[in-house]
């Protein structure tokens, strides 16, 4: 029981890792052109 729940906690942690830089590039690229160029320069 309790591994399942750790198994969960995991993936959820790694869906929201994975989700956040997702949004946070298509909001830069939809709002601001100049944040994503600065992102791909580094």
């Amino acid at each position: 029981m309790r591994r399942g729940f750790g198994i969960l906690l995991a993936t959820i942690a790694l869906a929201l890792f994975g989700a956040v830089p997702i949004a946070t590039t298509s909001i830069d690229s939809g709002a601001s052109t100049p944040n994503s160029t600065e992102w791909g320069d580094r």
